[in-house]
């Protein structure tokens, strides 16, 4: 089974890198927004 959400507590700390491979930071949480449920 392909399962297409993810838990927010499995992103947060995770490492986020630019196209270039330049690390750019980490995900400290996330914004949703309540109309559209997309990240912002």
């Amino acid at each position: 089974m392909n399962h297409t959400m993810v838990p927010s507590d499995r992103v947060e700390r995770v490492a986020v890198y630019g196209r270039d491979g330049t690390k750019l930071g980490t995900i400290e949480r996330l914004m949703l927004d309540k109309m559209s449920g997309m990240v912002a």
